[in-house]
């Protein structure tokens, strides 16, 4: 019997044994897409502040609608409301 030499080993270096490398599939070419997308609007921005001097100015004034909640409009009743708490209501059976 022949001692087989270590190179010549039929049992695999690695742990993990034989391994083919996987193809790119369709997600990988997704993946690349989204990061030159990425890539390109990171330069786009670059592009746009280099316009503004990199200068950041106030944004616009933005006003609530909403009544303020120290007003009390919530507790303000009209003279002759149907919602009044005050008011009897009326019976749903008539």
């Amino acid at each position: 019997m022949s001692q087989l030499s270590s190179s010549t080993s039929p049992t695999p270096s690695k742990p993990g044994g034989p391994f083919r490398k996987p193809r790119a599939d369709v997600f990988t070419v997704l993946l690349l897409i989204s990061l030159v997308a990425l890539i390109l609007g990171i330069i786009c921005l670059y592009f746009e502040m280099e316009a503004y001097q990199w200068e950041f100015k106030g944004g616009p004034i933005i006003t609530s609608m909403a009544a303020p909640a120290e007003s009390g409009f919530a507790e303000k009743q009209l003279p002759g409301a149907a919602w009044s708490r005050d008011a009897p209501r009326a019976s749903a059976r008539g």
